[in-house]
């Protein structure tokens, strides 16, 4: 599993996931490997114009999650449910999948 992340002046590194077979992400490896190293320190560089969007998947709307976004000040978007897909970086995904 990848995941990435991008704003109007940087990105992320892209952080590889691996996942054990027939094992999903969880709260905990979540927040362990993407919210705590990744996206912490750059809503903290960024201050209160940070939004953090991700889908509603079953980790990123835990309670774990809610709770860890709440106590480092995280704003998130409000994600529509059984939404198209509207996340910006998708459109990378989808480029590296076609190979481009």
């Amino acid at each position: 599993m990848l995941i990435g992340g991008i704003t109007l002046d940087m990105r992320t590194e892209l952080v590889v996931i691996r996942r054990r077979r027939n094992q999903g992400l969880t709260g905990d490896k979540y927040v362990n490997e993407v919210l705590n190293p990744h996206v912490r320190p750059v809503a903290e560089h960024m201050g209160e114009e940070f939004l953090l969007a991700h889908e509603n998947a079953s980790p990123h709307i835990s309670r774990r999650i809610q709770d860890f976004l709440a106590q480092y000040h995280i704003n998130v978007v409000e994600w529509p449910l059984c939404s198209p897909d509207l996340n910006p970086i998708e459109h990378l995904w989808n480029n590296l999948k076609k190979g481009s």
